[in-house]
């Protein structure tokens, strides 16, 4: 009999604007959906948006392999979520933030008197540069959560060995507590093979897949794009999450010289996405701070070259000679290596992206990745028996 696994989360499918969290959960059901029976517990609505969706039912919902019960905001108090708890039974709890009290606080609550397991991923909120975004806020609700977050059947996940050893410095968490475990990656891009055919022009097409957001950092790939002087046809795809901060990219938009086109096409779907990738030669993603980074996974599994700032998981990339990590205090990185993408000759070109292919297959190892979930997630469930 499958062992019930209870993920409770912000935001899950058909929500299009809560990024790599609900990719990760996505991924996670799809790899693990054979091994564990699988409940998910989330929003009823997307993400700056308070129409409830109108694809889902009231009660369950099976969605991809797993169960998934959407809740309204007023339903998110603790005794209802218990009621839900002792329903599902599950053998432990998967919560994917420490920031979303309405979900983390209650179900903390509920692991600690029901004596289940529960494990905490952070989704990159312990990173430093993130942790400064509205610290104002979080220090003090870090500050009220941390004697909960000591409960004996309280459990931690990182998604590398930085981002673990964050968790238990900023939340002061013994070691035994924390797991390292890798982000899982679209099993999908890694099974395609891209053509490599030559795709060299006089126009060098970019790509960057993201939300529009300060975080990611779309304003600097902007500016950069100001001081090149060949031909560019740059798409931008993803939600607009900060309609403020989307005015300023379209004020630097207005000022760029003729030889530079961008264009906003909306959201990407899943589907879609690979595609688009192959069908760019280039992939500009200067993020500020990156837990994970989805998009990079999928970009360089689809062949795509990525040009991407050294706050990711990613930065061996350099090593491999399949990408570029950058410092982003250095603009003159950042365009020698578009000018290196645009120079480029068909078979070196080719063999980059045929390298970035192989080197992700091998960085991701997906059979090993499988293995280590399953490894800790029975760790954790004996442990609290």
């Amino acid at each position: 009999m499958k062992k019930k696994v209870l993920i409770v989360a912000g935001g899950y499918l058909p929500g299009k604007n809560y990024g790599g969290p609900v990719t990760s959960l996505v991924n996670f059901v799809e790899l693990l959906k054979d091994d564990f029976e699988i409940h998910i517990v989330t929003s009823d609505h997307d993400l700056k948006d308070n129409k409830r969706f109108e694809t889902i039912q009231y009660g369950w919902n099976t969605c991809n392999g797993a169960k998934v019960l959407y809740l309204a905001d007023k339903e998110k108090t603790l005794n209802y979520l218990k009621k839900v708890a002792l329903i599902v039974h599950p053998d432990l709890i998967y919560c994917n933030s420490i920031f979303d009290y309405k979900f983390t606080i209650p179900f903390v609550k509920i692991a600690h008197s029901m004596k289940k397991p529960l494990l905490l991923a952070a989704r990159g909120e312990m990173q430093p540069n993130a942790l400064k975004t509205k610290s104002w806020k979080k220090k003090p609700y870090l500050g009220y959560l941390k004697k909960m977050l000591h409960y004996p059947e309280i459990y931690f996940q990182g998604s590398s060995d930085d981002e673990r050893k964050n968790i238990q410095n900023v939340l002061e968490i013994e070691t035994q507590k924390c797991f390292t475990l890798s982000n899982i990656p679209n099993i999908k891009f890694l099974s395609q093979n891209t053509n490599y055919e030559d795709k060299r022009d006089k126009i060098l097409r970019i790509i960057t897949v993201s939300r529009v957001h300060p975080i990611k950092n779309l304003l600097y790939s902007l500016e950069l794009l100001k001081k090149v002087d060949f031909n560019v046809q740059f798409d931008i795809y993803g939600p607009i999450e900060e309609e403020i901060y989307w005015k300023k990219c379209q004020q630097v938009i207005s000022t760029l010289n003729s030889n530079i086109s961008v264009t906003y096409k909306g959201y990407l779907d899943t589907e879609e996405k690979f595609k688009a990738y192959d069908s760019h030669d280039v992939f500009l993603f200067p993020t500020i701070t990156e837990n994970f980074g989805h998009v990079i996974s999928e970009a360089m599994s689809s062949g795509c070259p990525v040009i991407i700032s050294n706050n990711t998981p990613w930065s061996w990339i350099n090593e491999k000679k399949c990408g570029y990590a950058l410092p982003l205090e250095d603009d003159d990185a950042y365009l020698k290596a578009l000018y290196s993408i645009k120079e480029m000759d068909k078979e070196k070109y080719a063999q980059l992206r045929y390298q970035c292919q192989c080197e992700t297959r091998a960085f991701l190892a997906i059979d090993r990745l499988k293995k280590d979930y399953i490894t800790v997630f029975d760790k954790i469930m004996i442990e609290e028996k």
